[in-house]
């Protein structure tokens, strides 16, 4: 990509006599630089990132300095940066931010009020300083990359002062003024309440959707009763969640408003099809979810579980494994375990779309990860040795049935993807059901999946209908 020069607001020799910049307090900090999509090219390491990182900006992974995390490309000893002058845009920027306003209903232009320097300066040479960023940055290319990394847009922040709600950017994320909020953790409640009336499957669930956060705008609004969740990133814009049977009038004509011409709804049940059917929708398959009994995996009892059972008992006495729970510290050291999983399924023969999915489902698993304990999820770790070799968790749909989100092994390790199966299942025995999610369309994890016995099969499709083609 063309490198960007944005102008700088704070001299050099001041920057240099800083102690605050570079230097992070959480390994997972979000204040971590932002490499952005266009950027990867240049930074490419598996160091500072792994190395199925091609499709979205990410932020840097931070390195360990006594009692601090520091950039990588940080020189500690004499205060520098040791790229200065390849510096990613998200540095350059700084101590400007971009940042979603309290509402989540728009995105500010602002500044950190961390940096020193800020207390010198008068609001108004900011706020003049903002506006000719602002007009640099709105140079169509610059601004289309800004939308094309969601990740660089933080969360309100107290120590963030807004200087300028950003209309041309908003416009492109949110389209018209039709209210849309921007999906965060102060919405967990307001979702749980929606989805207690669903016939639940595992993307209605705000841990689901939560987990996308940073590779994609979640915009949602409660319209005549219903939640409607709309998933934008890049060129795929739908609605992800089917509001159900059958489409109000206010809701139909709100869809038909955002969407525009070409309406594609997702994730829609089998038990819904009727609707979209008489209404001449045209109708995809697009995978299946599956239903196991937690008291049938927990025991892998049963002709149909005897090849699972004897994998997962020669794990056990092979490997001598401990079982205990997940907990926060262990984010790096399963996110390394995933690293070396997608390594490992690199060297097979996958189709293009597999390789895709493994670096989204990286962001999501990250994400959850990072807010595990804020989210109260679940979940196992594996020790071999004193090693994590394999963990999972996940999330409660209702009081019976509970999805696991995520289970990554070290494949080198016979036996171990059925024994953490078992094992997690085992931990949940107050659950009735176990759901493992889809198969994502992809023939061998269907196979996996089925090599469970599931109780049921759930299928799920998609929907699209062209407006002017005598829509309903």
């Amino acid at each position: 990509m063309k490198k960007i020069a944005l102008p700088q607001l704070i001299p050099q020799n001041i920057c240099l006599k800083c102690d605050i910049c570079c230097r992070f307090s959480e390994e997972f900090s979000h204040w971590a630089p932002y490499i952005l999509k266009e950027e990867i090219a240049d930074f490419s390491s598996e160091k500072i990132f792994p190395f199925f990182i091609k499709s979205y900006g990410i932020n840097l992974n931070l390195k360990k300095e006594k009692d601090l995390f520091i950039c990588p490309f940080f020189d500690l000893s004499h205060h520098r940066c040791s790229l200065y002058p390849l510096r990613p845009f998200d540095c350059q920027l700084y101590p400007f931010v971009l940042f979603y306003n309290q509402t989540y209903t728009g995105v500010v232009l602002g500044i950190d009020l961390q940096c020193p320097y800020l207390r010198e300066i008068e609001r108004e040479y900011l706020l003049n300083f903002a506006l000719k960023l602002k007009e640099i940055l709105e140079e169509t290319s610059t601004l289309e990359m800004i939308y094309q990394n969601p990740g660089i847009i933080m969360s309100p922040h107290p120590n963030f002062q807004p200087l300028i709600l950003w209309d041309k950017l908003n416009k492109i994320i949110f389209g018209k003024n039709l209210g849309l909020k921007i999906i965060s953790l102060e919405d967990r409640e307001i979702f749980k309440q929606f989805f207690m009336k669903k016939n639940i499957t595992f993307s209605y669930a705000f841990e689901y959707l939560y987990a996308w956060k940073d590779i994609a705008y979640l915009l949602w609004k409660i319209i005549d009763k219903e939640l409607l969740v709309f998933w934008k990133q890049k060129d795929d814009f739908f609605l992800l969640l089917s509001p159900g049977d059958a489409l109000s009038l206010p809701v139909l004509s709100f869809i038909k408003n955002f969407l525009g011409k070409e309406i594609i709804i997702k994730n829609i049940g089998e038990e819904y099809l009727n609707f979209f059917k008489k209404n001449n929708w045209e109708l995809k398959s697009e995978g299946q979810e599956y239903i196991y009994e937690c008291e049938k995996i927990a025991t892998l009892e049963g002709k149909d579980l005897k090849s699972r059972r004897w994998q997962s008992n020669y794990f056990y006495k092979h490997c001598l494994p401990r079982v205990r729970e997940l907990k926060n510290e262990d984010i790096a050291e399963c996110l390394e375990l995933y690293v070396n999983w997608a390594e490992e399924k690199r060297r097979k023969n996958r189709p293009p779309y597999y390789f895709m999915l493994i670096e989204d489902n990286f962001f999501a698993q990250r994400r959850l990860l990072i807010d595990y304990v804020k989210l109260n999820l679940a979940g196992i770790v594996i020790e071999v040795e004193g090693k994590i070799v394999g963990y999972s968790f996940g999330y409660p749909l209702n009081e019976e049935e509970f999805c696991i989100f995520s289970e990554i092994t070290n494949l080198k390790f016979k036996g171990i993807t059925p024994y953490i199966f078992q094992e997690f299942c085992r931990k949940l025995k107050n659950y009735k059901f176990i759901n493992a999610m889809d198969d994502a369309g992809l023939e061998n994890l269907r196979r996996i999946k089925c090599a469970y016995a599931p109780l049921r099969i759930r299928r799920l499709y998609s929907a699209k209908y062209i407006q002017g083609e005598g829509f309903c």
